[in-house]
């Protein structure tokens, strides 16, 4: 993990010591990689928004889906509002209800080959999750449903690899 500090000079001179107290300075690998990260992040987001995009429109002509939440599909709701504020694309998670009902989507969850069941989505790889299932197990199902998780819904981050390897599912 690494951040930044940006703020007034006389702010930064009362944290510095703290910063130095506890060992906040990354080792040189570790600052090589977001630096790294930085100089092909344009790149990577422009391919993961191109293939939500592709993704969100093939999801939304499956039948199987009751629901598709991707703000770039002018079926949604704010799609207007994202075409004004969201430049040069709409991100690259996805949200989408399965079928009916929660064992629709386990159903669906269990039969994917090529994408993981995963509660972190943070990695490059085909991960899938269903927030109702995973990580809002903890709260009591009528909490669930007001915060707006949905039994059936599955989130879909879309990286930056290739689409090719997913069409194969």
């Amino acid at each position: 993990m690494a951040g930044a500090i940006a703020c007034l000079k006389e702010h930064y001179n009362k944290l510095w010591f703290t910063r130095q107290a506890i060992g906040t300075t990354l080792d040189a690998y570790s600052a090589l990689l977001p630096d790294r990260g930085l100089k092909t992040f344009e790149l990577r987001s422009a391919a993961m928004t191109r293939n939500a995009q592709q993704m969100a429109g093939f999801l939304e002509s499956n039948p199987k889906i009751s629901r598709m939440v991707y703000p770039g599909l002018a079926s949604h709701p704010g799609h207007s509002m994202a075409a004004g504020q969201m430049r040069g694309g709409f991100g690259g998670m996805l949200a989408f209800d399965v079928g009916e009902c929660e064992e629709d989507a386990r159903r669906f969850v269990a039969a994917l080959r090529t994408i993981r069941h995963a509660v972190s989505l943070g990695a490059t790889g085909f991960f899938i999750c269903v927030p109702y299932l995973t990580t809002m197990l903890y709260l009591p199902p009528e909490r669930r449903t007001i915060f707006g998780v949905r039994k059936k819904r599955s989130v879909f981050p879309r990286g930056s690899s290739r689409l090719n390897s997913f069409w194969r599912i």
